[in-house]
């Protein structure tokens, strides 16, 4: 499923278009940031401050997929 479909004269079946699960991931990853940076900040005094490195990227990456997968579910749900 599409969150933005779009489609031109000569493709109706909208093949064109983020796929819905992309883009909740993409919407998710301002909260992932702020949970990392919630959890660093009770388990350390001080401010936030993280250097990132590829393991990191991937992590954060995987939390975003792990919300948007569980919203696809919901939807399904519905």
């Amino acid at each position: 499923m599409k969150a933005f479909p779009a489609s031109d004269t000569f493709d109706r079946d909208s093949k064109h278009g983020m796929d819905l699960r992309d883009y909740f991931a993409a919407k998710c990853m301002p909260i992932v940031h702020k949970m990392i940076e919630h959890n660093h900040n009770n388990n350390l005094d001080g401010d936030f401050e993280w250097h990132y490195d590829e393991e990191d990227f991937e992590s954060m990456a995987d939390m975003a997929y792990g919300m948007a997968n569980a919203m696809m579910k919901a939807r399904k749900q519905r």
